[in-house]
């Protein structure tokens, strides 16, 4: 994420009994644009992320040990600042949100691990 105009979110939704869906959506100059989906039923999802210059490689799977790729190679210049502006560094986080209505629903977040060059 860069700001509210230009980011990438892995977002993982889903709505009583319907299936849930693991979403990639990248933001450029507050478009959003789904770049790639797919039906998730496991109960815990691991997600991931790899940057390799200017590309970055999005990665999910119910273990560390099942991780598969989202989409390769999505253009990493979204979060850059010559296309953002303003850019101070890349900001990588997790979060729930009922979209802004009440809900009962919860959710655990067991640990978050980055490792840097």
């Amino acid at each position: 994420m860069q700001n509210d105009r230009f980011q990438y979110r892995l977002v993982l939704v889903g709505k009583g009994r319907q299936p849930q869906v693991l979403r990639l959506v990248q933001v450029k100059q507050g478009v959003e644009t789904v770049l790639a989906r797919v039906l998730y039923k496991a109960d815990e999802v691991v997600l991931g992320i790899q940057g390799d210059g200017l590309k970055y490689s999005f990665l999910y799977g119910s273990t560390e040990g099942s991780m598969q790729y989202l989409l390769k190679d999505a253009d990493a210049t979204v979060c850059s600042t010559n296309v953002a502006k303003g850019f101070i560094g890349p900001f990588v986080g997790m979060y729930a949100s009922s979209n802004g209505r009440d809900s009962k629903r919860t959710v655990a977040f067991s640990w978050f691990d980055y490792t840097g060059l």
